[in-house]
């Protein structure tokens, strides 16, 4: 790299101390080739393109490792050619979105294999011809990423179905992730929610865990064998971890709450043959076919040793039902879960009252702060626009907006921040989406409780809420509730 290049690369970005350490662990990532100038091909599209750098070239095309605003997220390739092609690939090497010129022709929002493809153009014949025009380029070296062929490309997504069903939902999915299913359904009685079950949450054995965590192996192994050291993010696909937990203690005669015990006793164990045994029929001599969280955990590391983010879901009630000293050994310095989503869905009272869901907005603080406590990364679920713009409850109408308000304002004081020291906290603000099945579906189309947004409304109160975080430096990430909808368009 010479002179002026590194001289316009800091002239370009404030932030020199993270420009240098960005450029230090590209260079180490990249040792056995050379990195070439900044791309003239991408100035084709960008008047002042990204943070990147050219690591493959031949004269009509460059290969470039991007990095955004910050070379420790989110990083990828752009595949920028003469004839104006714009080919972004994920850090796997698997295509996320081809351009022609302005127009996108291809493009895919996460990991579930939902590309779009806009007429008259072909899938197979755009992806095929984007690793094509990688494999002509001279690399130095380095080019196993991108081994990829249309066909093969398609297939690892369709196979990769097995991992999850059409009830779940993923949030952040993306190409670097391995997942394992766990339990099915949801004990409590959210109304909004497709999960719940009148016959309870069914956790998995131990050997139905086994078998899905290799199942999700050799899916890895498979497809992205000579770079699984790239696949470091995991999730552990259920509605609350902390269920098994809980349930290890109640078969054991440890459980310390009686808060939950109803929930408790409505869930059962399901084994690799389907069988299910509910948790109050399991003798002593069949505790151990229950899996505490912690070893599910282990039993997850111990396949996927790459791993170093690690995220699923818990709730309020779980958590500060769970021993302070559990949630740190299933953190256990950031070794095991580091990465925590839990639904609020709203601070109102009356609102989660309205919902199903029965704790309180102190209730919802404790647990958040007793997970930032012992260090996870907290992401917070809020919903916007559930309740329509008001609804009937209790003799009277109430307001949504007061709710929004009260919710941000909440959150503007327990989470922490961008700037923070410490690992700041995430917020999915999250536009809701009506799910087909659901009490909550039914009383919109009843539209007797629920008034409706008039058009606009909801998309304003959307941004207001992006707004305003934004404003109190809090980490903010677009619709968790898009999944449900874009998995579904799947090739």
């Amino acid at each position: 790299m010479g002179k002026d290049e590194v001289l316009f690369m800091l002239f370009d970005y404030s932030d020199w101390n993270k420009i240098f350490r960005s450029f230090y662990k590209l260079k180490n990532n990249f040792s056995n080739m050379e990195i070439a100038k900044w791309s003239e091909y991408l100035k084709q599209f960008y008047r002042s393109p990204p943070l990147h750098f050219v690591i493959a070239r031949n004269d009509n095309a460059e290969l470039c490792r991007m990095s955004g605003s910050d070379m420790e997220k989110d990083p990828s390739y752009w595949l920028a050619t003469k004839d104006r092609r714009l080919v972004k690939f994920g850090e796997t090497g698997l295509v996320k979105s081809i351009q022609r010129g302005e127009e996108v022709v291809i493009d895919r929002a996460n990991a579930y294999g939902n590309f779009q493809v806009k007429q008259p153009y072909s899938l197979k014949t755009e992806l095929d011809s984007a690793y094509e025009i990688v494999s002509s380029l001279d690399f130095n070296g380095y080019k196993e990423v991108f081994n990829w062929r249309a066909q093969r490309v398609i297939d690892r997504f369709g196979d990769y179905r097995e991992l999850y069903d059409g009830a779940d939902i993923i949030p952040e999915y993306n190409d670097t992730m391995s997942i394992i299913k766990i339990s099915e359904r949801c004990p409590r009685g959210c109304i909004y929610c497709s999960e719940p079950s009148p016959k309870g949450m069914k956790l998995y054995s131990r050997e139905k865990i086994e078998q899905n965590i290799d199942s999700a192996r050799r899916l890895q192994l498979k497809y992205h064998k000579g770079h699984t050291s790239l696949m470091n993010e995991g999730f552990i696909n259920c509605s609350d971890i902390l269920w098994f937990h809980l349930a290890k203690a109640y078969v054991t005669g440890n459980l310390r709450t009686h808060k939950l015990d109803n929930l408790i006793r409505r869930l059962s164990i399901v084994d690799v043959e389907g069988n299910v045994t509910p948790i109050g029929d399991i003798s002593s001599k069949y505790w151990d076919t229950i899996l505490d969280s912690v070893q599910i955990q282990d039993m997850f590391k111990s396949q996927f040793p790459e791993l170093r983010k690690t995220g699923t879901f818990v709730g309020v009630p779980t958590v500060n039902a769970t021993d302070y000293r559990f949630l740190e050994e299933l953190y256990n310095k950031a070794q095991r879960i580091n990465r925590v989503l839990i639904g609020i869905e709203s601070f109102d009272n009356t609102e989660s009252a309205f919902l199903g869901k029965n704790e309180t907005s102190s209730e919802k603080i404790d647990a958040i702060q007793k997970l930032q406590g012992i260090d996870y990364k907290v992401k917070v679920i809020i919903q916007v626009g559930m309740l329509g713009k008001r609804f009937y409850y209790d003799g009277k109408w109430i307001d949504t907006e007061k709710g929004l308000e009260k919710t941000l304002r909440i959150l503007a004081q327990v989470m922490r921040k961008s700037y923070d020291l410490r690992k700041p906290d995430k917020v999915h603000v999250s536009r809701y989406t009506l799910i087909e099945g659901t009490p909550l579906k039914r009383l919109h189309d009843e539209g007797k409780v629920i008034e409706p947004f008039a058009p606009g409304e909801l998309d304003e109160r959307v941004d207001r809420a992006f707004r305003q975080l934004r404003k109190s430096h809090i980490d903010v990430d677009a619709d968790y509730e898009a999944a449900v909808e874009k998995r579904k368009r799947m090739v």
